[in-house]
């Protein structure tokens, strides 16, 4: 597992922006819970879906620093044998709801099946019942890298429909 050093920007900046949307959400529950007609609704969505995006650009933020620090400090490449789960993307039916993770067309991915990362991912450690996002980083995996499938897991329900494509690989 990759030691985070405090000082660096990239992380300084993606943990304030992380520090913003926890000390918001509640914020925003407590508005729903006082005020639940739609005009409040639309404007608490309005608020989840910035807090949305800056978790996720803090998300990517930590994901470069960490295959930066991978890289430097290993000064090997950061695709070296280590199996784990990547999260795909969402899946609804035999289409992606949404941008994937993985540079395949049609989200139907097989067992031995190769494929290419096309955003950094993490590669998280087995975790029981299925609980990828709560596995330990085991890697960062950078875009462009070629994965081989071990198995899939599409089990986990997404709240807009269909499910969540989660892919045991190790990279090649």
């Amino acid at each position: 597992m990759t030691k985070i050093k405090a000082g660096d920007k990239e992380i300084d900046f993606g943990a304030a922006s992380l520090a913003d949307v926890s000390m918001n959400l509640p914020d925003l529950v407590d508005a729903l819970k006082k005020d639940p007609s739609p005009q409040n609704l639309l404007k608490v969505e309005g608020e989840l879906n910035k807090l949305q995006s800056e978790a996720q650009n803090a998300n990517e933020l930590v994901k470069g620093f960490l295959v930066k620090q991978d890289t430097q400090a290993a000064g090997v490449p950061t695709t070296q044998s280590a199996i784990g789960w990547l999260f795909a993307g969402r899946k609804k039916g035999s289409q992606w709801d949404g941008t994937p993770n993985v540079g395949k067309q049609v989200p139907v991915i097989a067992t031995n099946d190769e494929v290419v990362v096309t955003r950094d991912v993490y590669l998280r450690a087995d975790e029981p019942s299925n609980q990828h996002t709560r596995g330990s980083v085991v890697k960062t995996l950078r875009a462009g890298v070629s994965v081989k499938v071990l198995d899939t897991d599409c089990s986990n329900d997404a709240l807009s429909g269909g499910c969540f494509l989660w892919l045991k690989a190790q990279p090649e």
